[in-house]
């Protein structure tokens, strides 16, 4: 389909309804090894998906900036943020979420060209073409640091709530 996700996406199709696209910077799947890089990350993320009421890969896509992991952690360059730009676009065209939730701040940094920390992108809702753009902490950061957990969980409350009405 669409650019690389995070996840393969044997099941989507334009037949299923995205609610929700999460957005996040590193790819946690092996491509080589068709599973998922770690663990933790992965059974975090499906837990938030599914206390919100939503299952990954049925009306929830993941869609990744960097199409690869690089070797070493790194800011993505003007030309990857560009076609990921893209690439998300033609997702958002085909799919026609009713948001788009950008998870940690190289992300949010991107789709708002802004410098901010996260914690002043969250709780304001921006545009990404005609959609309905969140920002909040992203997985690594909770797995990371314990204090995330709450308004990370405050925030997908919103947008379970968001994506109700």
């Amino acid at each position: 389909m669409f650019g690389v996700e995070l996840y393969p996406r044997k099941h989507i199709s334009n037949k299923n309804k995205i609610d929700l696209i999460l957005v996040t910077e590193l790819p946690n799947h092996s491509s080589i090894e068709e599973k998922p890089i770690d663990w933790r990350y992965e059974k975090l993320l499906n837990n938030i998906i599914q206390s919100i009421g939503k299952k990954l890969n049925h009306d929830v896509l993941l869609v990744t900036v960097f199409k690869q992991r690089p070797d070493f952690i790194r800011t993505p360059l003007r030309d990857e943020v560009l076609d990921f730009e893209k690439r998300l676009s033609e997702v958002v065209n085909f799919s026609k979420p009713k948001l788009i939730l950008a998870l940690g701040k190289t992300v949010g940094k991107s789709l708002l060209k802004k410098d901010l920390p996260v914690e002043k992108m969250r709780n304001l809702t921006y545009n990404f073409h005609n959609v309905p753009l969140r920002v909040t902490y992203d997985i690594n950061n909770i797995l990371n640091n314990s204090d995330y957990k709450k308004p990370t969980w405050i925030d997908f409350q919103w947008v379970r709530d968001f994506l109700i009405n």
